[in-house]
């Protein structure tokens, strides 16, 4: 093994220990701290060098312990609240905030609201720093708002809320390690546009971008595949419909409406075939890692530079570089150089999901390819083409599956197949759609383009709703925890290495690893059949309850406020998949206006909003033994004397304004009162 393998593997592990235990442990370590123990770890190895080689043993652990605080120095640089210009430090409390903003990424139109990052840069007449999500009303200013313009405006600083509902996707903490903390609303009126103090670079590539996003707007190419190119090509995903975004999730294809490694993989293949003539030039290996480092940038730049693709774009950089300068080093070596150049500047890159799968994917590729592509030799070139993609699919998804099914709860039981349809076809539609904005400007060349373009997309995505609609499609409801993921790949890790040294003490420790994940889901199964719960979840405009018991699911909904789907995938199926593994009910309830009663193990639930309430007698309301208020302004105060006096609980549903939520707190102090508005969803165990 190259000897220098351990020592950026030892770099690579020190900085990741350093970022988590900045983040997760209350820290504090000073730049000047940090500098010292570098210092005294470069002296600690120049004087075991030159006096005594065995003191050597002691400079590995400084070596670490020195990297370990440059890690966490790069988590506490990296929360803008540390510095003492941070904007909450000026914010006068209780009041609105006058602010000069600048908007630091390229809006997003949605139906009510322009959605974009923005950078405080003066908060009451202070300089101040620090990110914010910012939401601005959307009309026909807004509408105009550009990457680098400033905005004066009067406004608050709202808390990004924490989930409302139980293992629900935690937005706060998502937004956090982007180093935002707040976010802001503007509405017509409250803000006025005072210039623009773009970046000239990234000005000009999101100029490009919006240029070849125009382009795909004025081209032949269907609405649909207009939407699916920007994806593909630009990794613009706003335009495309919900339910092409489930088809291609359910058929195992999402990765590729998400530019990232398998794109610019996809343009380092073309780029390598189409220079490899220059390798037999007289210092053509230069000429050519030159062009295709250029071309791989100049895509990156089309995408706008977004950091999956700029993540990619390093990775491969490193990939290539090291490949063709012909240095002695591994693909391992490369990738892990790129980490530790991205960690670097984003140390909080570590806790995203799209570069966790990017390394995973390309050190499956890297590893197991070679073995599961010597398994089949064939000489017909259609046959070996297709094993190809087969072993890069399986090599990729052996890497990913185990975290993909920790965050996403399923596995696309067609992946093979799928990639079999989307991989050549997505290379070819890449190829085209990169072809047509080149040729933009040559009608007769552009529009036979955009319609092969066209075709070719139709295909895809007639294939991915095809492969969708199969039996069997996709195995959902799946459901591990932290622990067992690793136990995952400890065990893929151990197998691997038991048959590459053919150990059969190795293999043992993957039986083991299996024997313990196998005994953790069984142990996890039999909890979840066991425990019987109700969960009120809280769901703006909404009712809905879920009665977990003998490992089945009562939903209970309210006839006049049955959620979304979306609400429902959003909201309530993380914690079912959960609890039951599995996302529908095996039992539906509804309450309605004539029957707003039920009764569970015994226990008698009430539902109340304001028709119900000012049609029923008030006697009708004495018995109960928990009550549900939702969309009500008025109430008897004898129905909540009654639960007071008798300690019947009483839920407040999220609709509830909060003049009345204030009114009952005020009223009844020793009322056991629930809002799930503030709160969040109620759990009771019975």
């Amino acid at each position: 093994m190259n000897t220098r393998t351990p020592v950026i593997l030892f770099i690579l592990v020190g900085l990741i220990s350093g970022i988590l235990l900045g983040y997760y442990v209350d820290f504090t370590c000073s730049v000047l701290f940090c500098f010292g123990a570098v210092v005294c770890t470069l002296f600690a190895y120049w004087y075991s060098a030159k006096i005594m080689s065995k003191i050597q043993a002691g400079f590995l652990p400084l070596a670490f312990f020195s990297v370990v605080l440059i890690g966490i120095q790069l988590n506490q640089y990296h929360d803008s609240r540390n510095r003492s210009s941070y904007y909450t430090n000026f914010c006068l409390d209780s009041q609105l905030e006058i602010s000069q903003l600048r908007v630091s990424s390229a809006p997003v139109i949605s139906e009510k609201w322009i959605k974009c990052d923005a950078q405080v840069q003066v908060i009451n007449e202070n300089l101040a720093t620090g990110n914010i999500k910012l939401y601005i009303e959307r009309d026909s200013l807004s509408e105009n708002l550009q990457y680098g313009d400033e905005i004066f405006c009067q406004h608050k600083f709202l808390d990004v809320q924490n989930p409302k509902n139980p293992d629900e996707f935690n937005y706060s903490n998502y937004l956090s390690h982007e180093d935002i903390y707040a976010q802001s609303f503007l509405f017509s009126g409250s803000w006025k546009k005072t210039g623009n103090s773009a970046n000239y670079l990234l000005n000009t590539i999101y100029e490009i971008r919006s240029w070849c996003s125009d382009q795909f707007d004025k081209s032949s190419l269907s609405d649909e595949n207009k939407a699916v190119a920007k994806a593909l090509i630009l990794g613009d995903k706003e335009t495309i419909s919900d339910e092409l975004m489930l088809s291609y999730g359910a058929a195992g294809a999402l990765h590729v409406l998400a530019v990232s490694g398998l794109h610019v993989g996809i343009v380092m293949l073309m780029l390598s075939f189409v220079l490899k003539p220059l390798r037999s030039l007289r210092k053509g290996r230069f000429m050519f890692l030159l062009f295709a480092l250029t071309g791989i940038w100049f895509y990156a730049t089309l995408t706008g530079l977004s950091p999956s693709v700029l993540r990619a774009a390093v990775m491969f950089s490193f990939v290539l570089i090291g490949k063709e300068m012909q240095k002695d080093t591994s693909v391992y070596q490369s990738l892990m150089a790129s980490a530790v150049l991205i960690i670097f500047f984003d140390p909080h890159v570590i806790f995203n999901l799209g570069f966790l799968l990017s390394y995973l994917a390309v050190i499956g590729i890297v590893f197991f390819y070679p073995k599961i592509y010597s398994l089949l030799v064939t000489e017909n070139i259609v046959l070996r083409k297709t094993w190809q993609i087969t072993a890069v699919s399986i090599a990729a998804q052996l890497s990913t599956f185990p975290l993909s099914i920790y965050c996403f709860h399923q596995f696309p039981n067609y992946f093979l197949l799928a990639n079999l349809v989307v991989i050549p076809i997505s290379f070819l539609a890449l190829t085209g759609g990169i072809l047509f904005l080149v040729t933009s400007t040559i009608p007769l060349i552009s529009t036979l383009i955009a319609w092969i373009l066209n075709l070719l997309l139709i295909i895809l995505n007639e294939g991915v709703r095809l492969i969708e609609n199969l039996p069997g499609a996709i195995t959902s409801g799946l459901s591990i925890t932290q622990a067992e993921m690793f136990l995952l790949y400890f065990f893929l890790f151990f197998i691997s290495w038991a048959i590459i040294q053919k150990s059969k003490k190795i293999l043992l420790l993957s039986v083991a690893a299996f024997t313990v994940f196998i005994l953790s889901i069984s142990i996890q199964s039999y909890n979840k059949s066991e425990k019987r719960e109700i969960v009120f979840y809280s769901i703006k405009h909404s009712f809905v309850a879920d009665i977990f018991q003998n490992g089945e699911i009562c939903s209970l909904l309210f006839d006049g406020q049955v959620p979304l789907q979306s609400q429902l995938s959003y909201h309530v199926y993380p914690h079912r998949i959960k609890k039951s593994n599995q996302t529908n009910e095996d039992r539906t309830f509804y309450l309605t206006e004539q029957n707003p009663s039920v009764r569970i193990n015994g226990q008698k639930l009430l539902f109340i909003n304001q028709e119900i309430h000012d049609r029923i007698w008030l006697e009708q309301f004495q018995n109960f033994d928990v009550l549900y208020l939702d969309q009500i302004s008025y109430i008897h105060k004898e129905i909540l004397e009654h639960a007071q006096k008798n300690n019947k609980p009483v839920i407040g549903g999220p609709s509830l304004s909060g003049k009345f939520e204030k009114f009952i707190l005020n009223s009844f102090p020793e009322l056991l009162y629930y809002p799930l508005k503030s709160q969040g969803a109620l759990v009771m165990n019975f």
